[in-house]
């Protein structure tokens, strides 16, 4: 899953003409399976994650105001749940959130978690991501008929909360 917080980049997998074009508020989910890079620009050479890390480790988003600034996230799924979640999503997906979109302000939240020294940040930056993961179903599921039975389960008739 990923998100552009300011700026503009591109995502593409090795297959040609794959590249997708990723704008502030919108997020992307790609399936596990292909390597895919992101970059500022298509097909840029890209840096392995450690390295990446490592270049920017003490960098913060307002030391270069003209930074694109992303967000990624992973997940492992196991069991029913997951597969038929994973099976109903194309291989690359990218959902726009219009203004007033809840979408819009997970994305925010998440994006000024990670400089933050708090206690328990990785427990908010795990649940906000699994609510990015939620919203960003539900907002594609919105405009017609639920991509899987396991989206149609959970919010059918019949379906309870905990």
């Amino acid at each position: 899953m990923h998100t552009i917080c300011r700026g503009c980049g591109y995502l593409w997998l090795e297959t040609p003409g794959s590249t997708v074009e990723l704008i502030p508020g919108s997020v992307t989910l790609v399936r596990g399976g292909p390597n895919h890079s992101i970059g500022h620009g298509a097909s840029t050479e890209c840096l392995e994650t450690e390295v990446l890390r490592a270049r920017h480790a003490h960098a913060r988003p307002s030391d270069n105001p003209q930074a694109t600034v992303f967000l990624c996230g992973a997940y492992r799924f196991s069991g029913d749940v997951g597969g038929g979640l994973l099976d109903a999503l194309p291989q690359v997906v990218t959902l726009s959130a219009a203004d007033d979109n809840p979408l819009r302000e997970v994305i925010t939240l998440l994006s000024r978690e990670p400089v933050r020294t708090e206690p328990a940040q990785q427990i908010v930056l795990d649940r906000l991501l699994d609510l990015l993961l939620v919203l960003a179903v539900r907002s594609d599921s919105r405009f017609g008929k639920p991509r899987c039975r396991m989206v149609t389960k959970m919010t059918g008739p019949g379906s309870t909360r905990r």
